[in-house]
């Protein structure tokens, strides 16, 4: 037989708590304060990049690929998820998995 929430519960507060003691004794490291930002040389070193580019064709070609691998399995995912949820009639209270974004 499976241990109820409540049952569960004190160990795992516990457990969080033990853990978490040393977020309430450890001091926060003082600030240093960042110069202003300067746009003509961020401006200038994205020109740099982009006119290094040649030397890392395979490392440009990878992001890019990578880029669109993972736009296309993204596209992917919701429209199954449209699906299941349109033509299955799939819900979130008829799984097991709740996503943390949704009730």
């Amino acid at each position: 037989m499976l241990p109820s929430r409540s049952a569960v519960f004190f160990p795992t507060a516990t457990l969080v708590l033990f853990f978490a003691l040393p977020c309430f004794f450890v001091r926060d490291p003082e600030k240093k304060s960042s110069p202003p930002v300067q746009l003509t040389k961020v401006f200038a070193t994205l020109k740099e990049m982009f006119s290094r580019i040649n030397h890392y064709k395979s490392l440009f070609q990878f992001i890019i690929i990578h880029f669109l691998i993972l736009d296309a399995v993204n596209t992917i995912i919701v429209f199954m998820a449209v699906y299941a949820t349109k033509a299955i009639g799939l819900v979130a209270h008829n799984s097991s998995y709740r996503p943390p974004w949704g009730r």
